[in-house]
């Protein structure tokens, strides 16, 4: 099975393409003329072109449908519901908490992401997968809900959750500062969804959790 899964929701583009029985990627990330998404319809054309595949050979797609950055939400979502569509395949949303938790799985760690407006993004990643809610937790909260030895965040949420886990011993880890590829961990996933029924791309969502600020009154 040829699979496609992208994710532009989180710090960087992430395209990444199985083919066979091999995995290959294309990595963007934010300069000062572009934010990372927009090189995500070029860099998925180069990545096909690159390995002589076609759009219409690919049988599954997969994108992070969020949380995360809103424009890079819509971006993803957009392309993918697109593609899934005009060539009539399956396509799955993944949570970019999943990805995060997959990417780390051999720490086993609690994992958030700064909501903004002094929330986390928390999930249960761990012992409810995909089928756990990912919840808006408000900063003064989250103490109550990590158990995990070791704690996966952003840059964001760094100042805060270091500042309301001051009293306890936990491994805090910036994926963003670590600089991982989140590639093998993207396209995991994506394998373990694409024989699901129901991935149509009229059933994909963009996973905001909460309203984009301007939709706030």
């Amino acid at each position: 099975m040829n699979i496609l899964a992208f994710d532009t929701s989180l710090n960087k583009t992430y395209i990444v393409l199985s083919k066979d029985d091999f995995t290959v990627s294309k990595i963007y990330e934010s300069d000062e003329n572009n934010y990372h998404s927009a090189y995500l319809i070029s860099g998925i054309k180069k990545l096909l072109e690159e390995n002589n595949i076609t759009l219409q050979d690919i049988d599954f797609f997969a994108v992070n449908n969020g949380p995360g950055s809103f424009t890079g939400i819509r971006a993803g979502v957009t392309v993918a519901k697109t593609l899934a569509k005009e060539l009539n395949k399956n396509v799955a949303g993944l949570n970019s908490l999943d990805i995060l938790y997959k990417a780390y799985q051999n720490l086993d760690p609690d994992i958030i992401l700064d909501a903004r407006r002094e929330q986390f993004y928390f999930k249960n990643a761990a012992d409810g997968g995909e089928t756990s809610e990912t919840k808006l937790i408000p900063y003064s909260e989250i103490s109550n809900l990590i158990t995990k030895n070791t704690l996966i965040c952003d840059t964001s949420s760094l100042k805060s959750i270091k500042e309301y886990l001051k009293d306890r011993d936990i491994n805090i880890i910036n994926f963003e500062e670590d600089n991982i590829d989140l590639s093998n961990a993207l396209i995991s996933l994506a394998k373990e969804n694409a024989d699901k029924k129901g991935l149509s791309w009229n059933t994909l969502n963009a996973a905001y959790i909460q309203a984009p600020p301007i939709h706030k009154k």
